[in-house]
């Protein structure tokens, strides 16, 4: 009985150390012109709880930085008063087609009702 419990132990430390000492990521290459949220708000992902007003500032820093990336679209006002905003994040060459693509599913809708 103790040498099935220590071969599980063992086994189960073997592959703890291994997985921790894998990426959950790979690295990626960022790009230096697009802020951080902690640069814009001045805390990281996870440290403090963010509300609505700076969801939305740091998305206005996002498509100032990086137009080619990412647009912001308001697309109604809530109940108290606040923009609805939708965040778009791709490829250039598909961020530039957002109205064309939001057109055709328009069109789905339409035909479908």
């Amino acid at each position: 009985m103790k040498v099935r419990f220590f071969t599980a132990f063992l086994g189960l430390w073997a592959a703890v150390a291994m997985a921790s000492s894998l990426e959950v990521l790979p690295p990626a290459g960022l790009d230096p012109a697009v802020p951080t949220i902690k640069q814009v708000l001045g805390y990281d992902w996870g440290e403090e709880i963010s509300d609505p007003l700076q969801i939305e500032r740091y998305a206005e820093a996002l498509a100032q930085a990086a137009p080619d990336r990412v647009k912001l679209i308001p697309y109604a006002t809530s109940f108290e008063g606040r923009k609805l905003l939708l965040l778009v994040v791709g490829k250039p060459e598909n961020v530039s087609r957002v109205e064309e693509v939001a057109a055709k599913l328009r069109s789905l809708g339409r035909s479908a009702a």
